[in-house]
């Protein structure tokens, strides 16, 4: 006889493995048969009410149904009873499920949810399935299949509880040694599989061995005895396991991320929602210590407008205290490429329906997915009531380890909210010991605070927490060796943070971050609707503001902020969700102009929708003139002074006017430019086209890799020059034609115009290369530490000299339809100003601005989430690269100087040159006649306020303090407020601001608006 006990603890990681699969296979038994009838399938949802009067057939499985993105229903009766053992209903499809009992959703299923519990004395079940698996985090998904999704087991199961606790202990036991090992090399090895040599264990912890023990003798206890007798060993033994906690602990959330639109349409997301929270609500029924929370109001108000009766549900735990809503924001948005105003609106109308929905607003701004912070967001946070940020992304950085995991964040304007940055954890984890531990061990402020906040459950796409997780984070909660993990709040967890406040580290300015530099630029189109719908709701809302009538439309403007979400806007979606979204943008831009075609009237006056006067040319037939339209001013032009002009005119190679003398080379190419008698240092001609190879190694729609500069080479193609006599009064322009790359065109067209003193150029582009980018390069002698950036409501200044790792990581970012390159102290240099294009990188005084880009579009074959059976998908005529289509893109090039008035700012000019006048019939001002000094203060947005007031929303652009003076009208007062319209403080026209501070106006008459 041997010993019942052996030396041999390296045999024993591949015996648990054995066990782990016996005990997985004995947790489900007793199948019984569920039949299932099918109603067709359908793109678009069906609500449960109109469902269950649906046509329903027989089906028999395994049976395949519907093509990608579409929705069916299911009909299911169940059994006779038989037992009192509870029955769950065990649902084995490719696709997603909902289970319905009645008008409330019940549970939903997916790859990583199974099985669910069924109410006693239930006889029949609807299923509401989506013909899409999404799950990209899950070991062995599948995806549906080339001929749709089958579904392939529908039965009630029974649980054995004695199996399931012990598959579950035993898992978490064994991830723990596994964990504990991995820093030992003499352990390596040990837990494959087979008979091979095994090194036995040799300078390994006290903890590692006990657990092998106590696991070594649950499986002996398995198989001599049984699933009670491991579980009575696991008893005994863990007494033992509890000593030596790690001193942190883990705050364990249950979260599910979902992507509103990516792999998927946006009606598949409504359903992702139903789906998550429904499975949600269920599982705290189970387990009622679980929390869980969600950010994206749109996906409340989702849930709210097709399935009330779960809202309800949503609000019950809400009261409860174990569902939170935070996030502050109407969806996890993009904050680099909205305007200002449109990021502000992100907020208030994020909280308003924060408020509607679910009774309070957020307090925390939760973004654990989108690719970069501005430095504005920390002020717009704390105007709306907003003083926490919680992100995951800033880990994904490529060149630089971002520095800290808890801190304050101080933006541009000296702003700060409280931050925490998860290390060594995503978004979607699985609460094991491994994650805790490893997360535990990267918590860099860990020696003045003692928690870190642990998201678990499945994203990118939904499903959310899982009773596997649940039961691991009981066992978490009493297990040594792993941080002390439970659930709680994130409003707690950042109160018991603030308590530390004191000593945690500050970051100020933007978090940039070091990936995805090339969603500033893919799918051009969609980015230039998403800008023209922008514009538009600013001269609509410029509109009302006039005639007070109080806000525009909202729809519109959810729509626009919907389109904010981090993938939609930064173009890493698949062609769905384009196909579908650049026409409802472009429509609803189309449809607000003519809204304010209706408030205003076409007829002879001019409106300047801006809070800027601006400069026009009126030709009464006689002779151009210029004049001045006040700002937010409907106006005759006719009544206006008027001034003379000396008409621009192109002498060879060359545009000059009175301001401007523009020379070309015969390459097309800006090689001398001097305003108002002041050269542009330039180091080689300005506007040059350079064509890169574009090819990034993982995540096409979202990155430009670093080569990929290097690699570009000047254009060199045939250039032909033909003399273009502007049809425009005030205007002369010179255009060129050329060949680009193998298979594209361009036309370029340089115009001087007596309104602005730069040099305009519009790019007419018939792009259809394939993974290649274009941009247009400006080499100068500006060769100061810092260049100058565009951003919502702000500018940064990002390092352009050689050398410096962190600034080398920026050779491609974001801009805000504006940048500046100059000297060391800001007084002299060149500005660059776009209509809609965002992507711009400089380096040693060469600004660059990326104009297109045609890589593999996400979804497709080649591209890395390219995970769909082609023959199933109804969008069959696509082209796999993105841009390949006629694009225009219009930019400015300028001089840049300290001394510039506010109007020829970067700032007002990106909304000067794009925002034209429109024609009205009623003429009147809104109260503002003007603002004096203070020249780096831009007004840039009227926004109407339902009394018939409005308000004025301005931002400092160069970092500059300083004071400006509001001209206003007689009988016109104004206030001061922040963004949320919380404070109160009556000016007297006298205007103080800090360096990049957004100010907000309210300003009220009692006189009546314009007549009609």
């Amino acid at each position: 006889m041997f010993a019942a006990d052996h030396p041999f603890l390296q045999l024993t990681p591949p015996r648990v493995v054995h066990a782990l699969d016996r005990l997985k296979q004995m947790i489900w038994e007793d199948p019984q048969t569920v039949e299932v009838a099918f109603s067709g399938s359908r793109r678009g949802a069906v609500p449960f009410a109109d469902a269950r009067r649906l046509s329903y057939e027989l089906v028999a499985l395994p049976f395949v149904w519907g093509r990608l993105f579409e929705t069916g229903w299911f009909h299911l009766r169940f059994p006779e009873e038989s037992g009192t053992s509870p029955r769950y209903l065990h649902w084995h499809d490719q696709g997603e499920g909902t289970l319905f009992l009645d008008e409330t959703p019940y549970y939903g299923f997916d790859v990583a949810h199974r099985q669910v519990r069924l109410p006693d004395g239930t006889t029949e079940g609807w299923m509401e399935s989506l013909c899409l698996q999404s799950a990209i985090w899950y070991p062995g998904a599948t995806g549906t299949g080339p001929r749709g999704s089958e579904l392939s087991a529908a039965s009630i199961v029974r649980r054995n509880d004695a199996a399931w606790q012990a598959w579950n202990r035993m898992f978490v036991l064994y991830d723990l040694a596994k964990s504990e090992a991995t820093p030992s090399i003499e352990f390596a090895g040990l837990m494959e599989e087979g008979s091979r040599h095994r090194k036995p264990l040799e300078n390994v912890s006290v903890l590692l061995r006990r657990v092998l023990r106590v696991l070594d003798d649950a499986v002996n206890a398995l198989d001599a005895g049984g699933v009670d007798a491991l579980l009575a060993v696991l008893d005994r033994a863990m007494p033992l396991l509890r000593e030596s906690p790690m001193p942190v602990r883990g705050v364990l959330t249950g979260h599910a991320h979902i992507d509103l639109v990516w792999l998927w349409p946006e009606d598949n997301a409504e359903f992702k929602a139903r789906h998550t929270f429904a499975s949600m609500n269920r599982l705290m029924d189970d387990y009622p210590e679980f929390r869980f929370a969600y950010s994206q109001s749109a996906s409340y108000e989702a849930v709210q407008r097709t399935c009330p009766a779960l809202m309800d549900a949503v609000r019950r735990r809400v009261k409860q205290g174990c569902w939170e809503g935070v996030g502050a924001s109407y969806v996890e948005m993009d904050n680099l490429l909205p305007c200002g105003e449109a990021l502000v609106r992100s907020f208030l109308v994020g909280q308003q329906s924060f408020r509607e929905l679910l009774g309070e607003s957020s307090t925390t701004l939760w973004l654990p997915d989108v690719f970069g912070y501005s430095g504005c967001l920390p002020q717009i946070m704390r105007q709306c009531g907003v003083d926490r940020f919680f992100t995951t992304k800033l880990t994904w950085s490529n060149i630089n380890r971002f520095p800290y995991s808890s801190f304050i964040w101080r933006g541009a304007d000296g702003s700060e909210v409280l931050t925490h940055v998860t290390q060594e954890l995503g978004y979607h984890q699985d609460a094991t010991p491994a994650e805790g531990r490893a997360a535990a061990r990267a918590y860099l402020q860990s020696d003045v605070h003692n928690a870190f906040l642990q998201p678990v459950g499945y994203g990118d796409g939904g499903g959310g927490a899982t009773p596997e997780i649940c039961e691991r984070a009981r066992l978490l909660a009493e297990l040594g060796g792993v941080p002390r993990t439970g659930w709680g709040r994130i409003d707690d967890f950042f109160d018991d943070l603030e308590q530390a406040r004191a000593r945690l580290p500050h970051y100020q300015g933007e978090l940039y971050l070091e990936y995805h530099r090339g969603t500033f630029t893919t799918h051009g189109d969609l980015k230039a609707a998403f800008r023209g719908l922008e514009r538009a709701l600013q001269v609509e809302e410029a509109a009302h503001a006039l005639m007070r009538l109080g806000p525009v439309d909202a729809h519109a403007w959810k729509r626009l902020l919907f389109s904010q979400f981090h993938d939609y806007i930064p173009g890493s979606s698949i062609r769905e969700v384009y196909q579908e979204g650049i026409p409802e943008l472009r429509q609803l831009a189309v449809s607000s102009a003519q809204r304010t075609t209706s408030t205003l009237g076409a007829g002879g006056a001019w409106f300047n929708p801006l809070p800027l006067p601006r400069v026009e040319v009126i030709d009464d037939g006689n002779h151009p003139s210029l004049v001045t339209l006040p700002p937010l001013c409907a106006v005759d032009p006719a009544d206006l002074p008027k001034q003379p002009f000396m008409m621009p005119e192109t002498v060879g190679l060359s545009i000059q006017s009175d301001r401007i003398r523009v020379e070309l080379n015969e390459n097309g190419e800006i090689s001398s430019l001097v305003i108002d008698g002041t050269a542009v240092e330039i180091e080689s001609p300005l506007n040059q086209f350079w064509l890169h190879p574009d090819l990034p190694h993982k995540y096409p729609a979202w990155d430009i890799d670093r080569q990929t500069l290097s690699l570009g080479r000047r254009l060199d193609t045939a250039v032909e020059c033909v003399a273009a006599a502007s049809d425009t009064p005030g205007q002369a322009g010179i255009t060129f034609r050329r060949k680009v790359g193998e298979a594209s065109t361009l036309e370029l067209t340089y115009l001087v115009d007596v309104r602005h003193p730069v040099v305009q150029v519009v790019l007419e582009i018939d792009w259809q290369e394939r993974d290649a980018m274009l941009r247009a390069v400006f080499p100068t002698r500006y060769r100061g530490r810092h260049a100058r950036f565009g951003s919502p409501y702000n500018s940064v200044l990002r390092g352009q000299q050689p050398g410096d790792p962190r600034d080398e990581a920026m050779f491609e970012a974001s801009a805000s339809r504006w940048a500046v390159v100059c000297d060391d102290n800001q007084s002299q240099g060149l500005q660059l100003v776009t209509e809609a294009k965002y992507g711009m990188g400089c380096r040693d005084g060469t600004l660059g601005l990326s104009l297109v880009r045609s890589v593999r579009v996400s979804g497709e074959p080649g591209a890395y989430f390219g995970i769909f059976h082609e023959g199933n998908r109804t969008l069959q005529d696509r082209d796999p690269h993105s841009d390949r289509m006629r694009h225009t893109i219009r930019y400015a090039i300028g001089r840049f100087a300290q001394e510039l008035p506010r109007t020829e700012s970067p700032a007002a000019l990106a909304d000067l040159l794009y925002t034209p006048p429109v024609r009205a019939t009623r003429t009147g001002h809104a109260g503002l006649l003007g603002i004096d000094d203070g020249d780096s203060l831009v007004p840039a947005w009227a926004n109407p306020l339902a009394d018939g007031s409005w308000i004025l929303r301005l931002h400092e652009t160069l970092g500059r303090s300083g004071q400006a003076r509001l001209q206003l009208a007689e009988g016109w007062h104004a206030t001061r407020t922040n963004l949320a319209e919380t404070t109160q403080e009556p000016l007297d026209g006298l205007l103080a601001f800090r360096p990049y501070e957004i100010v907000s106006v309210i300003l009220r008459s009692s006189s009546a608006p314009p007549a009609a």
